[in-house]
């Protein structure tokens, strides 16, 4: 069954390692004052694939 509405479905270990990393690197970039951060240089940062920013 799938999650509805509201619901978020419960992340695999690997994924929210991924997740938490991609935030931190986006955090991170906008704090510095990169006003045009892009996708690709998060998932460079985060050492993941630019398809798992896109998840």
């Amino acid at each position: 069954m799938t999650p509805g509405a509201g619901q978020e479905k419960e992340l695999r270990a690997d994924a929210a390692r991924n997740r938490a990393r991609i935030l931190q690197v986006a955090r991170a970039r906008l704090a510095a004052g990169d006003n045009s951060l892009q996708l690709n240089a998060v998932a460079r940062l985060a050492g993941v694939g630019v398809g798992t920013v896109y998840r």
